[in-house]
């Protein structure tokens, strides 16, 4: 494993965003603490640096910043985070970095949203940056998001951030994580550019290098609407199905913490996922396929799931009837 002990390096996580894509769920809970089986999403994140001795990590906050205060304060690397809470207005990406720059002390920054569940290896990230000394790195997937603007890379580097083609370069998506070096953070902070994305524009047309890092076979999932959650669930159970003994320290933890069954309906088997311990599910319960009980969850006789998530703490009803939903104690969100 690769020692960040001789790097000027810490992490660093975007959870100042409301979700509002997401609501009603982030009516009540901030995105980055919202449920992924079993565990808070910022908590795999946090893991992962933990992972690689990035011990310290900054954390940034706006909506519902209270809850995330109590909840990191569960995390084992609880001593060595710094929380700031944006008052009033929230600020841009590149806005965050600038309210860090005392805490930062001339550090590079791996940056992670903290809306994100990914399987990238942090190790080989970091050791591709150091060894290109590039003014960044973006992680990316190799062919472009939906709808969102490419990232366009030629020989290992970004040449442009654009919806235009772009002769000869490949066109990617852009994974929300991203190592800064300390000189394209101060100029950042110099030109008190708000977004890190036209920070980076704007690093290219100064003609700094920026690093392109992409690593197929990886799971990666931007938590951004009920139908991204429902879909990241539904593709990690799968994963963990053909791959019973995994590596990544994320899906060890989700096999850790739940127990897989399967439901038979037709001579068709679908997986579905139960927190252990401390979901009560009672034995005249129908639970079917892809269907996800998390922990402290009560499910009594007579409820019907199909296709759902239930989110820690609710409390069904006897007789209830629940498919293509999303439930949490306050909440019932249709998955679309």
């Amino acid at each position: 494993m690769l020692s960040v002990n001789s790097m000027n390096l810490k992490g660093f996580v975007l959870a100042a965003g409301f979700g509002s894509r997401l609501m009603p769920l982030t009516k009540y809970c901030p995105k980055p603490l919202l449920s992924f089986m079993g565990r808070p999403l910022i908590f795999y994140l946090l893991d992962q640096f933990g992972e690689h001795g990035i011990q310290e990590v900054g954390v940034n906050a706006h909506h519902l910043s209270q809850q995330i205060d109590l909840e990191l304060k569960k995390h084992y690397l609880a001593d060595n985070i710094h929380l700031l809470v944006e008052e009033g207005k929230i600020l841009g990406t590149g806005g965050a970095f600038q309210s860090f720059e005392k805490w930062r002390e001339k550090s590079d920054l791996l940056v992670m949203n903290g809306d994100i569940f990914h399987t990238f290896q942090l190790e080989k990230i970091i050791k591709q940056h150091y060894s290109q000394n590039t003014a960044a790195t973006l992680v990316l997937k190799d062919v472009p998001h939906p709808g969102e603007t490419p990232v366009w890379v030629k020989e290992g580097k970004v040449v442009a951030i654009q919806k235009d083609f772009v002769d000869g370069a490949q066109p990617c998506g852009f994974t929300c994580i991203h190592l800064i070096s300390n000189n394209s953070l101060s100029q950042l902070v110099k030109d008190k550019t708000e977004c890190i994305i036209e920070h980076y524009k704007n690093e290219i047309n100064r003609q700094k290098d920026i690093g392109a890092y992409i690593e197929k076979n990886i799971l990666w999932y931007d938590i951004g609407s009920p139908k991204k959650f429902w879909q990241a669930h539904y593709e990690v159970l799968n994963s963990l199905v053909v791959n019973n003994s995994p590596t990544n320290i994320n899906m060890k933890s989700i096999k850790e913490n739940n127990r897989i069954k399967y439901y038979d309906n037709h001579n068709k088997v679908s997986p579905l996922l139960i927190a252990k311990d401390s979901a009560v599910v009672n034995d005249k319960a129908s639970l079917k396929g892809f269907s996800f009980i998390s922990q402290k969850t009560h499910i009594p006789e007579g409820v019907e799931i199909e296709s759902s998530i239930i989110l820690p703490g609710t409390k069904l009803e006897r007789n209830e009837k629940i498919k293509n939903l999303i439930v949490t104690p306050q909440t019932r969100t249709l998955i679309i």
